[in-house]
């Protein structure tokens, strides 16, 4: 049986204990995967980049006495496995670029289908994130899909792999949408650059 595989961004984890709106979704899902993980079903990964963020963020837990936040951290730490981010400068600006190309060119479409109305491009360190998901071949679970709707691009359009946290499901592009997406010339030049700079490291 292959391990199902979750790669989860920092708000994925802090949305566990930090906001009232977030806590039932995010703790249904963590209740889910931590079975999954007793029962060797699945492994949850933290890339580099959502450690250090975390690592950051545990500063001012640390100096406000905040336990809540503090004993979540452990907790996820605790049954997942940090990983290194799997990108390199040129991807991670490519990455932004090609966001920032399919938001604008393909807005409508993608509103359309995916419900997220801010469509944009990711930061440095989401793309570090999105890029590391894909190439380790996870469900990237997050409560910013907005920053990672290229991901969808990069997969098959019928594959599971972006999980909206706080809806509970995953997202998806239609075949077709996809289909024309990937027809574009410029998008297409892009793609083909990825996949060179991905088999380059």
């Amino acid at each position: 049986m292959d391990l199902k595989q979750y790669m989860v961004d920092t708000n994925a984890v802090r949305y566990r204990v930090n906001k009232a709106e977030t806590i039932k979704p995010a703790r249904r899902f963590w209740s889910k995967a931590m079975s999954e993980v007793i029962n060797g079903e699945s492994v949850i990964f933290l890339p580099q980049e959502v450690d250090r963020e975390l690592t950051n963020q545990s500063f001012s837990f640390i100096e406000f006495e905040n336990s809540p936040e503090l004993n979540n951290i452990a907790e996820i730490k605790e049954i997942s496995e940090i990983i290194p981010n799997i990108t390199s400068q040129e991807i991670e600006e490519l990455i932004i670029e090609m966001s920032a190309y399919i938001t604008a060119r393909f807005r409508k479409e993608l509103t359309a289908v995916t419900a997220v109305s801010k469509l944009k491009y990711p930061s440095i360190p989401d793309a570090r994130i999105l890029c590391t998901s894909w190439q380790r071949d996870c469900v990237l679970v997050t409560g910013n899909i907005s920053d990672f709707i290229l991901l969808l691009l990069l997969e098959s359009p019928e594959d599971d792999k972006l999980y909206n946290i706080l809806n509970e499901s995953y997202i998806k592009i239609p075949k077709e949408l996809h289909s024309e997406i990937h027809s574009d010339e410029v998008f297409a030049g892009y793609f083909q650059k990825l996949v060179e700079l991905i088999g380059d490291l």
